[in-house]
């Protein structure tokens, strides 16, 4: 007896192993306007029966072919393009902060201190601190935000203040109070011997100007009492 006719078993199909290809490279143009072979130049090619010889002439000195020096032979051209370098940047010099002129945050120190008084004062070795909130004169503190450790001096000028700075042992910072209201509104001078690193803003009657010393005189006049200065808040 025949056997019954087999069904046929389905097969998968095996899809072609396709290796995507990046496109070829453009060809950038070079030697374009010295081109010449023995039948032109690159403009020739623009025209029959050059044109259907691009891939066959060369040029007849270096041998170049016209494919590689004419855009008429399918070659690209590349525009130059100009570029500026930018000069370097140098790091910012740090320059201590002087009261070149008073900023403008009230007071009345500035109302009664001439731009001249002030500016002979800040172009010595001193430096005139501000407050780093506001950026306003103010009066002199220490690290901690402390009041620091000095003397006072009453009824002087500011240059008298600075002058007593100067040519006392250990002085490291001087303030000036321009109204002393705990002195009968006089000016009052605060001569430090700790370190003094910034300034604290006040509104008037209680506005300070302080100069840090960065370098203390070591002769001089006795040192000043090491005592706590006043505690003038600024209000």
């Amino acid at each position: 007896t025949p056997l019954p006719p087999t069904e046929p078993q389905a097969t998968t199909a095996t899809p072609p192993n396709w290796t995507p290809t990046a496109p070829p490279s453009p060809v950038i143009c070079s030697n374009t306007s010295t081109f010449a072979s023995p039948y032109g130049n690159c403009a020739s090619y623009g025209l029959q029966p050059n044109a259907a010889h691009c891939s066959n002439d060369v040029d007849a000195n270096t041998g170049q072919p016209a494919t590689a020096a004419c855009p008429e032979c399918g070659c690209t051209v590349v525009s130059p393009t100009s570029s500026t370098a930018s000069p370097m940047s140098l790091p910012p010099t740090a320059v201590p902060p002087t009261f070149s002129t008073p900023p403008n945050c009230g007071g009345t120190c500035f109302n009664t201190i001439t731009s001249s008084e002030l500016n002979a004062v800040s172009s010595g070795n001193v430096i005139g601190l501000t407050d780093p909130t506001t950026g306003c004169t103010g009066c002199c503190r220490n690290s901690t935000g402390g009041h620091g450790v000095a003397t006072e001096v009453i009824n002087i000028t500011l240059s008298a203040c600075a002058a007593a700075c100067n040519s006392t042992v250990g002085c490291t910072a001087f303030e000036y109070q321009c109204i002393s209201e705990a002195h009968g509104n006089l000016p009052r001078c605060e001569l430090h011997t700790a370190e003094i690193v910034t300034a604290e803003a006040g509104n008037s009657p209680f506005d300070c100007l302080c100069f840090r010393n960065p370098t203390p005189p070591p002769t001089g006049s006795a040192p000043v009492a090491t005592t706590p200065a006043p505690n003038y808040s600024p209000s």
